[in-house]
């Protein structure tokens, strides 16, 4: 069985149809995390999509009360959004089959999500807007942001695949047995979700010829087990001599950085260090320890599960009363003003010693530029007494109003101090 057919069938045993499903309950324990990531996503693109619709020549959406009473409406549109019991079964299998092809093709898979399927050009804006749409293998989509940054007019489904194809074959150049297997784990993991055993040969085949590695997919396919777990899938690429062994970093530092067209795609140090996403440091084991693996970083250290990950409160947990995310009180959300050495005082309990420039950077990249803000998350998470209730106000008042990618270089960074204060 194809393991994206297994996944459907497993989650939806696990997430019947018998329920509107909003984003609380996306993201239940028992929701992998990239899938409920992009259904979030899903979520926000419908709420776009009716905010499209309401528009018409008929009105003045450039009137100062239509534009403040808009956006309080699709502010609690988001908030509210949900997939309805009608339409979850295909949401989920659509979403379960995207991010097992964005696994195990994702050129392909992100230039396909990015036109929608279809063969016409889109503006580069609109490009630039929907390579964000998966963020597993962050190094494709920071190929693409450099390629693009000077690009104006519209491009074609080719043109953008291409980019993608080469920035993907360039990363993985000079891989070995053990750093195939490290790129290859969130494939692994959902396979553990169901009863296959591993991830089905076809899909490693189809993984190591989208990544130019024909060799290793013949080694793969003349397997004589239609599926392989992390042991078996080690024990054959190890098995013979041939294929690409790892380059020493001397020689990944001589190759410089990939080029389209003579120009530059991607730093090298981006590439080399990138594939190892964010999933990872958040992935949770299925024994009684909790994995979390720092990005380049291959070996996971155990530790106990009393607390869950981040990906797991991208919501604020579901009450008995409400099936609505706990809304900030107005005191949380108030601006609190507070002098320079109380402010360092406050980041250092909160992150550790920072300086100056990280606080600009989290204040820029995280919070749209709003110092106030990062003040008022100081405090909400200065309060916190764990790191479950610290994690909700991160997503709370954080990712999802800022619309924040959680696999972004300064959001690991962030969510790495303030669990530190909680885990150390």
């Amino acid at each position: 069985m194809p393991l994206a057919a297994a996944l459907r069938q497993h989650l939806i045993q696990q997430f019947p149809a018998d329920r509107a499903y909003d984003r609380v309950a996306i993201y239940a324990d028992a929701m992998p995390p990239l899938v409920a990531a992009f259904l979030d996503q899903t979520l926000d693109r419908w709420t776009d999509l009716e905010r499209a619709r309401l528009r018409s020549d008929w009105f003045d959406f450039e009137d100062d009360e239509v534009r403040e009473a808009e956006a309080r409406l699709f502010d609690a549109l988001g908030t509210t959004a949900r997939v309805p019991a009608t339409a979850w079964e295909s949401t989920l299998s659509g979403a379960v089959d995207l991010v097992v092809r964005f696994l195990t093709i994702p050129a392909r898979a992100l230039t396909d999500a990015a036109f929608e399927g279809e063969p016409h050009p889109l503006p580069v804006e609109t490009i630039r807007e929907r390579l964000d749409l998966f963020a597993a293998y962050p190094y494709l989509t920071d190929a693409a942001e450099v390629a693009l940054r000077d690009r104006t007019g519209d491009l074609l489904p080719d043109d953008v695949f291409a980019l993608l194809d080469l920035a993907d074959r360039k990363a993985v150049r000079g891989y070995g047995p053990d750093e195939w297997v490290t790129l290859l784990a969130p494939l692994f993991d959902l396979a553990r979700l169901t009863e296959l055993g591993g991830v089905p040969v076809s899909a490693l085949r189809d993984f190591f010829e989208a990544k130019g590695e024909d060799a290793l997919a013949d080694r793969v396919s003349a397997q004589a087990e239609t599926v392989l777990d992390e042991a078996a899938l080690l024990d054959v690429l190890a098995s013979e001599d041939g294929g690409q062994k790892a380059a020493s970093s001397e020689q990944k530092a001589e190759e410089g950085t990939a080029v389209v067209d003579d120009e530059p795609v991607v730093e090298q140090g981006a590439v080399d260090e990138a594939p190892v996403p964010l999933w990872q440091r958040f992935a949770q084991d299925s024994g009684d320890g909790s994995v979390h693996t720092r990005l380049g970083d291959s070996t996971p250290s155990i530790e106990p599960a009393d607390e869950p990950p981040l990906w797991q409160t991208l919501a604020a947990p579901r009450s008995e009363t409400s099936s609505r995310p706990a809304a900030p009180s107005a005191e949380s959300l108030a601006p609190k003003s507070v002098g320079s050495s109380a402010l360092d005082e406050l980041e250092e309990r909160v992150l550790g010693r920072t300086s100056s420039g990280q606080r600009s950077r989290f204040v820029e990249h995280l919070f749209r530029g709003d110092a106030g803000k990062y003040v008022t998350v100081l405090h909400a998470l200065d309060e916190a007494s764990s790191w479950t209730e610290a994690s909700q106000v991160i997503a709370r008042d954080v990712f999802r109003p800022f619309k924040v990618n959680i696999y972004g270089e300064h959001a690991v960074a962030f969510t790495d101090a303030v669990e530190a204060r909680f885990r150390g």
